[in-house]
C-alpha cells in the first residue's frame, strides 16, 4: 500500500500553532460563527464606516457617559456601536470571559473600520485586546475584534489573591532573567497577538507543572526575538511582602492568569527553575 504524503506549508503550520496557543491561553473561543448568516445579511455588513453619516447630538456618549468611572457598561457599548454604524446586533457581543466581561465584534475588514472601531471603544473606556478570527465569504473578508475594560472596570483582588497565594508566578526568556532581577519587572505590551495596556502577567500555579510549562511553551513559541532560543526561566514573585500599593486583577483571558500595572522591585523575584522549550 502506497502511503498518502500531504505536503504542509510553513504558514499552515504556524496557524495550527497559533490556534493550539489560543487553546491554552484563552481556554476557550467565542468566535462568532459567520456561516449562520445568509448572502444578504453578509452584504448588508459589508460595509465602510468612513461612508456612514454621523450625526453629533449634546447628550452623545462621549459628552454624557451612564458610566462606572470613565467606562460605560458593556450593554450601553453594544448600542451606541450599533446605532451609530448601523451594524446587525447579532454581529456584537458580551461574553463573560474567564475573568471579567469582554465584548465581540465582527466587522468587514475593509478601509479604516478597524482603527474606527477601535477609536470608538477607546472612548469608552474598552481597549482592543485581540485581534481575532479572520473570514473570507463570497470574496468579502471580515475580521472579529475583541475588547476588553481597562482596570477602572476591574474588580481589585489584591487582598482575595494575597490571602489565598504567598507566590504568583512569570516566565521570561533567559535573555531578561539578568536585568530583571536587577531591576525588577516593568509593566509592558511587546506582543504582536494582544494589544492590552503596559501590564505584567502573572500566574496563579506554579505546583501545576503541565499547565504552567503549556503557557511558558506558548509564549515562547510566539517569541520571535532572535536571541528566543527555547531558554526561559520561570519567576517565583513574592507577593506577602509586596508594598500595598501593588494591586492585582484577574486575567479574563485566562483561568490562572493575574496582572497587575505597577512595577514589582527585584528584592521580591527568584528564579525557581528554567525550561528548555523547542
Amino acid at each position: 500500500m502506497n502511503k498518502k504524503v500531504v505536503k504542509i506549508s510553513k504558514k499552515d503550520i504556524g496557524n495550527i500553532v497559533n490556534e493550539v496557543i489560543d487553546r491554552v491561553i484563552d481556554n476557550g473561543s467565542y468566535c462568532i460563527d459567520l456561516t449562520q448568516f445568509d448572502d444578504e445579511t453578509l452584504e448588508q455588513e459589508y460595509k465602510d464606516f468612513r461612508l456612514i453619516p454621523q450625526p453629533h447630538f449634546f447628550d452623545d456618549v462621549y459628552q454624557l457617559k451612564e458610566a462606572v468611572g470613565d467606562i460605560l457598561p458593556p450593554d450601553g457599548v453594544i448600542k451606541k456601536i450599533t446605532q451609530k454604524y448601523n451594524i446587525n446586533p447579532d454581529f456584537i457581543r458580551k461574553v463573560e470571559a474567564n475573568n471579567k466581561i469582554a465584548i465581540y465584534l465582527v466587522i468587514a475588514e475593509i478601509g479604516e473600520n478597524v482603527q474606527i472601531i477601535r477609536n470608538e471603544m477607546e472612548k469608552m473606556g474598552y481597549f482592543l485586546g485581540h485581534i481575532g478570527k479572520r473570514s473570507v465569504i463570497n470574496k468579502k473578508k471580515f475580521v472579529e475584534l475583541q475588547f476588553e475594560p481597562y482596570w477602572q472596570m476591574q474588580d481589585d483582588e489584591t487582598d482575595n489573591i494575597k490571602s489565598e497565594y504567598s507566590t504568583l508566578y512569570h516566565w521570561t526568556p533567559e535573555y531578561n532573567v539578568k536585568e530583571i532581577l536587577a531591576n525588577g519587572l516593568e509593566p509592558s505590551n511587546k506582543s504582536k497577538y494582544y494589544y492590552y495596556p503596559p501590564r505584567i502577567y502573572l500566574l496563579k500555579d506554579g505546583d501545576n507543572a503541565d499547565y504552567t510549562n503549556a503557557f511558558g511553551r506558548a509564549l515562547c513559541s510566539r517569541n520571535n526575538d532572535p536571541r528566543n532560543n527555547g531558554s526561559y526561566v520561570l519567576l517565583g514573585i513574592d507577593i506577602v511582602n509586596l508594598n500595598d500599593n501593588i494591586r492585582f486583577f484577574l486575567d479574563p483571558n485566562s483561568t490562572i492568569g493575574i496582572y497587575t500595572e505597577q512595577q514589582i522591585p527585584p528584592e521580591n523575584i527568584n528564579v525557581i527553575r528554567k525550561e528548555q522549550f523547542k
